[in-house]
């Protein structure tokens, strides 16, 4: 039987400087792919081009505006939130590991991965 009560949605929360909470969706598989290509590894004190920033940020902004509360950013909002490229790396490397951990979460719950059961 496949019950799929266990895949619960889950939601990557932002809370803003004024106190405002988004909760960014996972992203459909493609534009996971494209936001990936585009990251890649960002690395403190590493350089960015002008167009490599420019890439970046768009997939921040199809990230943000992947959200539960159907708000629709733009490229100025989001600039304005990841304002230094130590915030910009951070957004990346913790959305990256909630991506993780909800991945694992899911594949440990899945019934083709559970530990069969002993009988007798």
């Amino acid at each position: 039987m496949l019950d799929l009560s266990i895949y619960q949605r889950k939601y990557f929360d932002i809370t803003f400087s004024d106190g405002r909470v988004v909760h960014l969706n996972v992203p459909t598989r493609t534009d996971l792919k494209k936001v990936m290509a585009v990251t890649g590894e960002l690395e403190e004190g590493q350089e960015v081009d002008e167009e490599r920033a420019d890439s970046i940020f768009d997939a921040a902004l199809l990230l943000f505006n992947c959200n539960k509360e159907k708000i629709v950013f733009t490229l100025k909002e989001v600039e304005d939130i990841l304002f230094d490229w130590e915030l910009v790396s951070l957004f990346f490397t913790e959305y990256y590991a909630w991506i993780q951990e909800n991945l694992n979460q899911k594949n440990s719950q899945s019934p083709t991965t559970r530990q069969p059961v002993e009988r007798g």
